[in-house]
């Protein structure tokens, strides 16, 4: 029984988080109807576990607590958006131990499962840096341009950091891709105008309003049309890689240093 419940709640898990990262690529809203079906369908399986194994009663609120803690952490930082704090609270009710009859890994340091859900997807979404640093040095050695013009007197960590997180693009491109959000700012003090680079955008901010805001300088030609972008890709989609990753490979940081400290 406890294999067919834990079978149901990866499904569920499946089902929902892949409509949910589906609808979030197409218009970059979840309605709140699927996270108004998924908690309860989510609840109802861990109490059915819960009903049959009562010794898991600890851990399971454990997880539920800290999956939901780090949620509403990452959504009041900005870190992630309404949907991606909903689906890690659902996924916490859902298989807040590890389903261990599903799992192909052994590799978990710990029983709460939403924490390596988390993790592992944090892990995937960096590994998008290095696709991002490839893009630029591509630019920069197919162009022979200047990644940094007009932005010279930014600090050293703000371009190294826009290098990892961020590429150019032109601006009707940034206007009519909803996932792309500008990463540059324009400050007028004392009649001159200087371009900065605005690396900390919050996952709720309003992209249209950043557009507003560049479009009089680069209609007028004040700033060039190619400006700084970030994918705003959602995380929710990362979250989804996340859960198959700690099913098929368990919890990959902990696999990775485990590997590091066996090397020496």
């Amino acid at each position: 029984m406890d294999y067919v419940i834990n079978l149901v709640s990866v499904v569920v898990v499946l089902a929902f988080l892949g409509y949910g990262s589906w609808s979030d690529i197409k218009t970059r809203e979840v309605s709140n109807t699927l996270w108004l079906l998924f908690a309860p369908t989510g609840a109802a399986l861990t109490v059915a576990r819960l009903y049959i194994f009562p010794e898991l009663l600890w851990i399971s609120l454990g997880s539920i607590i800290v999956a939901t803690s780090f949620a509403l952490l990452l959504f009041y930082t900005g870190i992630f958006g309404g949907a991606d704090a909903k689906g890690l609270i659902c996924i916490g009710m859902s298989t807040p131990a590890l389903p261990e009859d599903m799992l192909l890994s052994a590799h978990f340091f710990h029983p709460f499962f939403p924490v390596v859900v988390l993790s592992n997807s944090f892990l995937v979404a960096v590994s998008m840096a290095l696709y991002i640093l490839g893009r630029n040095l591509f630019w920069k050695y197919s162009t022979n341009g200047s990644l940094f013009l007009g932005l010279e007197r930014e600090p050293a960590w703000k371009k190294a950091f826009a290098l990892f997180s961020a590429y150019k693009a032109d601006f009707s491109k940034a206007e009519g891709k909803i996932y792309l959000y500008p990463l540059e700012a324009v400050v007028e003090s004392g009649g001159a105008i200087q371009r900065k680079l605005n690396l900390f955008v919050e996952a709720e901010v309003e992209r249209q309003d950043l557009i507003g805001k560049l479009r009089p300088y680069v209609e007028k030609a004040v700033i060039p049309r190619e400006i700084w972008v970030t994918p705003g890709l959602p995380m929710l989609v990362f979250v989804a890689i996340g859960f198959v990753s700690a099913l098929v490979l368990g919890d990959l940081i902990f696999s990775i240093i485990y590997a590091f400290i066996s090397i020496f």
